[in-house]
């Protein structure tokens, strides 16, 4: 929805289970508009990726999207993202291309026990393209936070690493940031207001970090 509005939408999830083209446009609500996605040589009940992702609101304003999945099929999907917002981004693992405003963003950690986790700091003043593709085989492990106005104001703070539209700032994650993304990707299982503080306090731990 509207990255500016009160209104703290439900939490979302996908199954751990295998995603079909299909599956992914009936989900755009989850995104900020509609999904747009390209799949070579794959029909809308083909499975094109495994896994599973999700997008909660912590609080009005603060909003976490984790993913952690596998690509059955080459992928291409774009949306437009909302703004204005801070986004703090941390992925794990992953090679997939990412583009926003038709700008590359320096998120390639490589794969398997090799990856080098990478985190991003990037301002929207207004609404970009968003524009990510993946190969066949390529896994995904990320945490994004996005931060509006909305959160800052209540935090009395506006303060931000990062000026202007499409501004961003690479940050070399700790190995707690690290730590605090796979509990985020893999968080234990709680209940009720419990899940949701255990998931903003670490979140809260890696926008103070990044």
């Amino acid at each position: 929805g509207d990255a500016t509005t009160a209104r703290c939408e439900p939490d979302r999830r996908s199954p751990r289970s295998r995603l079909r083209l299909i599956d992914l446009l009936a989900m755009r609500e989850t995104v900020s508009g509609p999904v747009d996605a390209d799949v070579s040589a794959a029909a809308e009940d083909s499975p094109i990726m495994q896994g599973t992702f999700s997008m909660q609101c912590l609080r009005a304003g603060l909003h976490l999207h984790c993913t952690d999945i596998l690509s059955l099929q080459p992928l291409t999907t774009r949306t437009e993202l909302p703004g204005p917002c801070v986004k703090v981004l941390l992925r794990l693992q992953g090679a997939a291309q990412v583009r926003l405003g038709g700008c590359d963003l320096p998120l390639d950690t490589g794969m398997g026990v090799t990856a080098t986790p990478r985190g991003l700091v990037l301002r929207l003043n207004r609404g970009a393209s968003f524009e990510r593709c993946s190969a066949k085989g390529d896994r995904q492990r990320m945490v994004v936070i996005t931060l509006t106005p909305e959160w800052l104001d209540a935090q009395r703070s506006s303060s931000c690493p990062v000026e202007g539209h499409l501004a961003i700032q690479a940050w070399q994650p700790s190995p707690r940031a690290v730590a605090i993304a796979e509990q985020l990707l893999s968080p234990a299982a709680l209940q009720g207001p419990m899940h949701g503080l255990y998931l903003e306090s670490r979140v809260l731990e890696l926008v103070a970090e990044a």
